[in-house]
């Protein structure tokens, strides 16, 4: 999933209601520095997610997330 949502993030009605996914006060899925949420196997990454606003950030962080889903360290 690629969300691009400029610079506040759009959390809302992202997931489905019966998940329970933590977000902050300003609106960013709480995440490790992995990218992983609360819930296990659901990563968030890029806007929507703490730090800069940029696109090469969600570019890497997608990058990140694919190496690590399929094991690589």
């Amino acid at each position: 999933m690629i969300v691009a949502v400029g610079r506040t993030p759009n959390s809302q009605n992202i997931f489905d209601s019966s998940v329970e996914i933590s977000i902050d006060s300003k609106g960013f899925v709480d995440v490790d520095q992995y990218c992983r949420t609360n819930i296990d196997n659901i990563w968030a990454i890029g806007d929507l997610v703490r730090g800069p606003m940029l696109a090469h950030k969600g570019s890497e962080e997608g990058v990140m997330v694919a190496d690590r889903i399929i094991g690589k360290n």
